[in-house]
Formats: C-alpha cells, sequence, structure tokens
C-alpha cells in the first residue's frame, strides 16, 4: 500500500474516533474539517477545542483552495460544553474560550477560502465558527442564538456586526434570540441555504472560480475585504471572561436555558 492510500486507510478508520477530523485534500484543493460529536450536538469541551485548533493550524501549513467546517449528525455545533464547568478555575475557562477566539482568528483571517455547512443548531461558539468563514451555506434546517454575553462573555461580536450591521447586532445579542435561516440569508449571516443534495454543487462553483486566481489574489482578496481586529477583539474576550464570578454567571445562564 503507498503512503498516500495508506494515511486515507489510518484517517477513514480513525475518523468515528475523533472529536474531529480532517480529510485528505482531493483533487481540487479542497479539505475539509469534521465536527465530531454528533450525540452532544458536537458542543465545544476541551478536547474538541484543541483538537479543532491544531487542524486548523494544520490546514495553513498545506497547499489547499477551499476549507470546508461541516458537523456530524444533525446539529453543527451546540456551542461550548459546560459539562463539569464547576471542577474547573477560572483560569481554565479562560484558557478555553482563548483557543476557541484563536480558531475564529485563523478562520477570519485565512489565506484561502472557507466555508461553513451549517445544519441544525449553531449555538454561541458554534454560530461564531459559522460566521468566521467567508462562506456561510445553511440548510433550511439551519438555526442561530449568540449567547454569550448572557453569562458575560464578549466572543465575536464585532464580527457580526460587520456582517449583520449595528442595529441587528444589537437586536439579536440584547433578546438572545433565535434566529432562522430564512432570516439569517436576509441579514447575510448565511450567504446560501442549499440543501445537502446541492452541496457539492456549490463546492464546485466555488473552488471553479477561485482556482482562476492565483493563491497570492485570493489572499489579498480576503485580507483586503477583512477589517482586522484580532488584538482588540482577544483584548475584549479576555477582559471579560476574566471579570470574578464567572462560574456563577454560567450557572445562572444555565438554571434559565432550562426554564
Amino acid at each position: 500500500m503507498n503512503r498516500t492510500r495508506q494515511l486515507y486507510v489510518e484517517r477513514k478508520e480513525n475518523h468515528m474516533s475523533e472529536v474531529a477530523a480532517l480529510s485528505i485534500i482531493d483533487e481540487r484543493g479542497v479539505q475539509k474539517i469534521s465536527l465530531n460529536r454528533p450525540d452532544k450536538a458536537n458542543a465545544l469541551n476541551d478536547e474538541m477545542v484543541d483538537r479543532l485548533l491544531g487542524l486548523v493550524k494544520e490546514v495553513y501549513s498545506r497547499n489547499i483552495k477551499v476549507l470546508i467546517l461541516e458537523g456530524k449528525g444533525n446539529h453543527f455545533c451546540g456551542g461550548v460544553d459546560f459539562s463539569g464547568y464547576l471542577d474547573k478555575s477560572e483560569g481554565d475557562l479562560l484558557l478555553r474560550f482563548v483557543k476557541i477566539e484563536q480558531i475564529l482568528q485563523l478562520l477570519r483571517y485565512a489565506p484561502f477560502c472557507t466555508i461553513a455547512r451549517a445544519r441544525g443548531a449553531a449555538f454561541g461558539a458554534g454560530a461564531d465558527l459559522v460566521t468566521s468563514c467567508a462562506y456561510r451555506i445553511g440548510t433550511s434546517s439551519a438555526k442561530f442564538r449568540f449567547p454569550g454575553f448572557q453569562f458575560g462573555v464578549a466572543l465575536g461580536t464585532r464580527h457580526l456586526t460587520r456582517l449583520v450591521g449595528g442595529k441587528k447586532a444589537r437586536e439579536i445579542l440584547l433578546n438572545n434570540r433565535q434566529i432562522d435561516s430564512l432570516e439569517a440569508l436576509e441579514c447575510t449571516l448565511l450567504t446560501h441555504i442549499i440543501e445537502d443534495d446541492d452541496f457539492e454543487k456549490e463546492i464546485l462553483h466555488v473552488v471553479e472560480n477561485v482556482v482562476k486566481l492565483s493563491p497570492r489574489s485570493v489572499e489579498k482578496i480576503l485580507f483586503n475585504t477583512t477589517q482586522d481586529t484580532r488584538d482588540q477583539d482577544m483584548a475584549d474576550l479576555v477582559h471579560s471572561v476574566s471579570v470574578p464570578g464567572i462560574h456563577k454567571r454560567i450557572k445562572k445562564y444555565r438554571e434559565m436555558s432550562m426554564k
């Protein structure tokens, strides 16, 4: 068995046991990261965050044209997994959010095209993962919510504002309301609504356009059309999580969510 085939088989065999998996690069220059905790709505625990951050960094070292981010099962990502949060220190919780912010920034400022494929719930940090991609393709079942400020965490605020405008962002964040796929498309949170059967056709269309450009041109287009607020975003995140009482705020939010 040649080395390429061996790597493919190894990745295929290990895929279901990994909390997030990286596909091989196909002949079009497309690679895929799949979130793989479907029984937990692909929620972001420490293992998932570490794995996802490592995979996105790995993709940066490869010669790809398009990165697809998807979730296995019925949901894209239910947000941060707070299971066992009381056993973690404030520093541990801060570190997880910092790593999530690093992932979001790597996606937002990637030198290649990024595509989020969203079905079902994309809540909290999961919604931020979607909005951090250049193409945000949802099925009709996609739904979004940004509850971070309900427990005092500022994550993705400026980027959401750039996508949907200040008035809409305030409405979404102040009311913590769920947004369906049609409203998400209308306010440009989504760029497309495409059912699964038509997804590959849309990917082919994106790739056909990207390959006409040099990698340098793609990088410049993406960078010059994205306002760079990385330092401000990270500072806001760290400041918000560092306010004393994060455990109490999470507890109160979880109790309210169950009502």
